[in-house]
């Protein structure tokens, strides 16, 4: 079983997002303003260097500086699935 599904109710475990640290592979979104609209893609990258809660993520030939709160561990399922899914509610701590 993942480690961000709970082993006793089976629904989704959020991401702990305090503990980025160089060398973690992380999803960000980047927004683009166009005339009308603007467009979000996510990319995937390493993080390269932390300060404070702020992270330079390596995404292809550029680096993107975004705080903690706006990273997901790539290994962990997309915000959208947690936002359709059940988050755990259980009492037990480290349960994953």
């Amino acid at each position: 079983m993942s480690k961000y599904r709970c082993i006793i109710c089976g629904n989704f475990i959020t991401p702990n997002k305090d503990n980025f640290a160089v060398g973690d592979n992380v999803v960000f979104a980047i927004k683009k303003e166009l005339v009308n609209s603007f467009r979000i893609t996510t990319r995937i990258g390493k993080i390269e260097w932390v300060k404070d809660k702020v992270a330079g993520i390596k995404s292809g030939n550029k680096t993107f500086e975004r705080i903690f709160d706006q990273l997901h561990p790539a290994d962990a399922p997309s915000p959208l699935a947690y936002a359709l899914g059940e988050i755990c509610e259980c009492e037990v701590p480290n349960h994953g």
